[in-house]
């Protein structure tokens, strides 16, 4: 941990402890009340962002949609950006990310999927988070054995109370077909 991390987990302790301190005793009826307080909404925490990360995640090994489906807001947005020779990124929507899903749960074969989630970077609006995913993917097609990789970038938003994906940045970083390296 940084420095300044320890520092700024420091002050966060100590505004908590704070806010668990004896009330206040509260005013003579004679004074004037004193306008309310205006509280500070809610942001996401970092235990909240890695929830629904897991969520996604584990709904992504499994290939499963219906699962998948839940942890992603509808207007969700994936974003391919281009390899070698394309020249606009790639974009699509909940649905075409869900039906991408259940052909390759329904392809022949073996797939494997595994990740590596990196560390929680909060907004500072509080409604915002980052979350850098390292994604391995191995098939099989006509007996050969493919392996991809990418490096993906989860967005994870706040709304109306519900934690879920919003975005995610996907970027191949290889493939290779039966050892050989294609891109």
């Amino acid at each position: 941990m940084t420095l300044a991390r320890l520092l700024l987990l420091s002050v966060a302790v100590a505004a908590l402890v704070a806010c668990g301190a004896a009330p206040a005793p509260a005013p003579a009826a004679a004074e004037p009340a004193a306008a309310p307080a205006v509280a500070a909404p809610a942001g996401l925490t970092e235990a909240q962002v890695m929830a629904a990360v897991q969520a996604v995640e584990e709904a992504s090994k499994a290939y499963d949609a219906d699962a998948f489906a839940l942890t992603v807001f509808d207007d969700v947005r994936f974003t391919q950006m281009p390899m070698d020779g394309q020249e606009q990124p790639q974009v699509a929507g909940k649905d075409a990310a869900l039906a991408v899903i259940r052909a390759q749960a329904t392809e022949p074969g073996t797939r494997k999927y595994s990740s590596q989630v990196g560390a929680v970077r909060l907004a500072a609006d509080g409604a915002n988070a980052e979350v850098p995913v390292a994604v391995t993917t191995e098939w099989e097609v006509d007996g050969q054995v493919a392996v991809a990789t990418a490096d993906q970038v989860y967005t994870v938003a706040l709304r109306d109370g519900e934690v879920k994906v919003a975005a995610v940045v996907s970027t191949t970083t290889g493939l290779t077909v039966d050892g050989v390296k294609r891109y």
